[in-house]
């Protein structure tokens, strides 16, 4: 593993912190590229109608160019590196487009309790495809939540990016507080970006992001999300919420994820 890849105050950072900025992580050549298909696949039907704006899900299984970047960028051997693990699953890719029109801001949620997965060494990458300030729609933390071990309720989308309405919490799941009244009481970070930054977060910190406020630009990012050796897969189809996109009838419970959906991408 190429240790430069990440400095020691980023691992730092990521590891108490729960998320980190990685600044131009993605060179002008994997952008372009990344925003033609990024093009192709919102001309696409997404998998649920209903809930667009979360449902550009699995485009590395239709597309190329999603493909390759989730495979053989330098994402995997980032994961591996932040996460100190020695092999790495892909679980799914995410396309995001936030219009001038989504003015609402999505809601504080973390990611894990959406999806199979059980075990400390998962997270996300998101890239930004365009420039990016709290006026577009900004991803904003919740410092160190992820320590905080909270399996947060799912909660039910909608296709304007809001989570519209909680269900009563499942066992092993609690409610998701108010954060937008608790915000002071909290440390929220927030990074500006340029196209080809980078933000790796932990799967259960929670997070949510600003509207799009700014009346005629477009907010494009690109995110995919791994895990270890360490974790496993669990069934969550019962649970009210979770993303029905990500559960694997070839594996069962307390299974490895080495499967045709959850491929290793990564091993050392």
């Amino acid at each position: 593993m190429d240790r430069s890849l990440l400095t020691a105050q980023e691992i730092a950072s990521f590891e108490s912190d729960g998320a980190v900025c990685l600044r131009q992580r993605v060179n002008a050549e994997w952008l372009d590229s990344l925003r033609s298909a990024g093009e192709e696949a919102l001309a696409l039907p997404p998998s649920d109608p209903e809930q667009t704006y979360f449902k550009y899900i699995g485009l590395w299984q239709k597309h190329p160019t999603f493909r390759s970047f989730c495979t053989e960028s330098v994402l995997p051997e980032l994961a591996a590196s932040m996460l100190k693990t020695n092999k790495i699953n892909l679980l799914y890719d995410q396309l995001f487009a936030k219009s001038p029109k989504m003015v609402d801001r999505t809601t504080w949620h973390n990611d894990q309790p959406y999806w199979p997965v059980r075990g400390w060494p998962a997270m996300s990458f998101w890239v930004a495809l365009d420039d990016v300030d709290a006026s577009v729609g900004a991803l904003e933390f919740i410092r160190g939540s992820h320590t905080w071990n909270a399996w947060y309720q799912p909660l039910i989308g909608d296709e304007e990016g809001r989570r519209k309405s909680q269900p009563a919490p499942q066992p092993g799941f609690v409610e998701m507080p108010d954060f937008d009244i608790e915000r002071e009481r909290q440390e929220v970070l927030r990074w500006d970006m340029q196209a080809g930054d980078i933000i790796g977060f932990h799967a259960l910190t929670v997070h949510g992001a600003t509207g799009n406020t700014s009346g005629n630009r477009m907010r494009r990012a690109y995110s995919v999300r791994y895990a270890g050796a360490e974790t496993e897969y669990k069934d969550s189809s019962n649970i009210p919420g979770r993303n029905l996109d990500l559960i694997n009838p070839a594996l069962t419970d307390g299974a490895a994820l080495d499967s045709e959906m959850f491929p290793v991408v990564y091993e050392s």
